[in-house]
């Protein structure tokens, strides 16, 4: 990765019948590093899903019953982005909403009228990146799809990105 990148900025030697060395300066990939680090987190975060490494973390991830019938979810420590979720006894997997917009949907778990079911799960991403899930019937979760880091120094991505 750091070679394309050093050479998509045109900071790679082109000809291979000379050398140059050189004593003093700025130490290129020192300073492209960080750069290319931020531009592929940023992928993560930002880039349709088909495109980034996409797992299944249902089985690292538990349910915590904070008040019946809503439970939270933290998800492992390198999901970047959470794709969807399933718990047990859920008709289908549903796309978390952010905290904000899912305002009114919170507001109304207290009556058993209005609060989610399993035909109509809900899932809340919140600004600590936990996730708030209702119902939970059976504190088991059975899909949650995410987008993760691969780690310091793997870069796991559609080549289309890099242009």
């Amino acid at each position: 990765m750091l070679a394309l990148w050093r050479k998509s900025h045109g900071l790679d030697t082109l000809r291979a019948d000379c050398s140059v060395e050189a004593v003093d300066g700025i130490d290129i990939d020192a300073w492209l590093e960080p750069k290319m680090r931020r531009w592929y987190l940023n992928l993560l975060d930002t880039a349709p899903a088909h495109l980034v490494p996409v797992g299944e973390f249902g089985r690292s991830s538990s349910v915590t019953v904070t008040a019946s019938p809503v439970g939270t979810i933290v998800p492992p420590a390198a999901v970047r982005r959470v794709l969807s979720v399933k718990l047990q006894g859920w008709q289908r997997p549903v796309v978390p909403v952010p905290e904000e917009e899912a305002a009114g949907r919170l507001g109304r778990l207290a009556s058993p009228f209005c609060r989610p079911g399993r035909n109509e799960p809900l899932a809340v991403v919140r600004a600590d990146g936990t996730l708030l899930v209702a119902p939970v019937d059976v504190p088991v979760v059975e899909s949650l799809r995410c987008v993760a880091d691969p780690g310091e120094d793997v870069y796991q991505l559609d080549e289309t990105l890099l242009t």
